[in-house]
């Protein structure tokens, strides 16, 4: 898990906000005015008015610039820095947001190099803010667009966990982005969400109900889903919701990236989803599955229908909401 910071949101008007004062620029104009602190550097707005993080250095940077998914990090031998008519020169690592229209997500990267290239009132080297640049950049080089069907069951599994009251909790037990066969893993027991725009239908694949978890209890989470342009939400919006309850902006988003969501083709998801009714919950070994299969068969995924009455019954439908969500049931 990443470090500490401030929400994406909070963050993203925070650099927004700087061009709100030009009370800042006094004398020549320095190549950069710095708002607030974060971690070991400054949110700042460049002379030509793009949103940066600069993390001074112990020492000139020796690495090169490089550039992925709307930002561009950049070694710095001498940058003259402003706060509050104060100015100085120092080497420094400066991260631009080169496309206004990933600001978010620019925020919680800066927030995340901010946090995680060196302990507070220390002073990180080139190589710290570089390292922890290019994972982020790795990460957002295999942006993607889901399938439809993919883009329904990511939403599904995200609402789940803002269905939570205390959401950082059951992000922590989402093992979902893994490529595990659950999508959930809590205290021993183990979810798997299904979003379907068919009631009760869903495909499924053979570990996922063939004893998933051993002895332990495994349960399957049968949502079923509408669009509404009016009355839903698009997987934007959820995302945009899950990294500000998130505790942790930046380890929430990879998260979500890892899961697939790329803020970069969010213009994409444009299809605004909501529940049509409150999710049903299935015993695994309730769950329809092939019994026997030819030798040799290693993976089968298949599609189901749910009976309606073999679901749990209420009480222990509400001890698991509880166990997962900390609420009653709705």
């Amino acid at each position: 898990m990443t470090g500490g910071g401030p929400a994406s949101g909070g963050l993203s008007h925070a650099f927004s906000n700087l061009r709100l004062l030009p009370s800042l620029r006094t004398g020549s104009t320095p190549d950069y005015v710095l708002g607030e602190q974060l971690g070991v550097g400054h949110i700042g707005l460049s002379k030509d008015n793009i949103p940066a993080l600069l993390v001074p250095l112990s020492a000139p940077p020796g690495g090169v610039a490089r550039s992925a998914a709307g930002c561009v990090l950049k070694p710095e031998e001498s940058v003259a820095f402003e706060v509050h008519g104060q100015r100085w020169t120092q080497p420094a690592a400066v991260l631009e947001c080169t496309d206004p229209n990933l600001l978010d997500t620019f925020a919680v990267l800066a927030s995340d190099v901010a946090w995680r290239s060196a302990r507070p009132g220390s002073v990180p080297a080139w190589s710290d803010v570089a390292s922890v640049v290019d994972e982020w950049q790795a990460l957002l080089a295999k942006s993607r667009c889901l399938a439809p069907e993919q883009e329904l069951g990511l939403w599904g599994e995200i609402r789940f966990i803002l269905d939570a009251a205390e959401p950082p909790r059951l992000l922590r037990a989402w093992t979902g982005p893994d490529g595990a066969p659950w999508d959930f893993v809590l205290g021993g027991i183990a979810a798997e969400v299904k979003a379907s725009r068919s009631r009760l239908r869903h495909l499924v694949s053979q570990e996922q109900v063939d004893r998933p978890r051993g002895d332990h209890e495994a349960y399957l989470v049968s949502l079923w889903i509408g669009e509404d342009s009016a009355l839903g939400r698009n997987l934007p919006n959820l995302v945009d919701e899950l990294l500000e309850r998130a505790g942790d902006a930046p380890w929430a988003l990879r998260r979500a990236m890892e899961a697939g969501y790329f803020p970069s083709e969010r213009s994409a998801y444009t299809r605004c989803f909501l529940l049509l009714e409150r999710p049903k919950w299935f015993a695994a070994c309730s769950v329809p599955r092939v019994r026997t299969a030819d030798p040799g068969v290693s993976q089968l995924r298949y599609g189901i229908r749910l009976d309606e009455d073999s679901g749990l019954q209420a009480e222990e439908e509400a001890r698991l909401v509880r166990h997962f969500h900390h609420t009653a049931t709705p």
